[in-house]
């Protein structure tokens, strides 16, 4: 979401109505991403192709209500393998709240999966083939998740987390 500014003053120049948006970040294929309010929040998070691995992006413990983490997939028509978002496994107290709309492709048949806000921590996804999630803490323990998954399978699922896993 892009900050509206009405009036900026720069030393003696007055500039008015500025739109200011932070750049995307293409996050990696390669290993798991830890990521960090700094670094990513209220910014584009793209999801590549993960050619050969599973990766996790594990979403910080939130410090506030109103932290924005917004994924989507640029990358092959069919990723190969999952994406799983879910939360930092070595606290394991901050949950997911909310719903992703599954649009699945193979059958032509459209779902709705919820995460239960008292033990989901872990969003995973069976080979997307676009994607587009919104995770906004609600709070320093929950992240309000919405958006839409498109897969040739029955591709998303909201679980515990086992620590260790990805």
């Amino acid at each position: 979401m892009a900050e509206i500014v009405p009036d900026v003053k720069l030393s003696n120049l007055l500039v008015s109505n500025i739109s200011l948006q932070p750049a995307p970040v293409v996050l990696s294929n390669a290993s798991n991403v830890s990521l960090t309010s700094t670094d990513h929040a209220s910014r584009l998070l793209v999801v590549p192709d993960h050619t050969s691995n599973s990766i996790a992006y594990i979403l910080p413990d939130p410090e506030r209500a109103g932290e924005r983490y917004q994924f989507i997939y640029s990358g092959a028509p069919k990723m190969q393998t999952d994406a799983i978002i879910r939360t930092n496994p070595t606290t394991n107290d901050v949950f997911f709240r909310g719903a992703v709309t599954l649009l699945e492709t193979r059958t032509a048949s459209n779902s709705v999966v919820f995460a239960n806000s008292t033990n989901h921590s872990n969003l995973q996804v069976i080979q997307p083939e676009a994607l587009d999630l919104e995770f906004v803490s609600a709070n320093t323990t929950c992240y309000i998740v919405s958006g839409t998954v498109t897969s040739t399978a029955t591709a998303v699922s909201f679980n515990t987390q086992t620590t260790g896993s990805y």
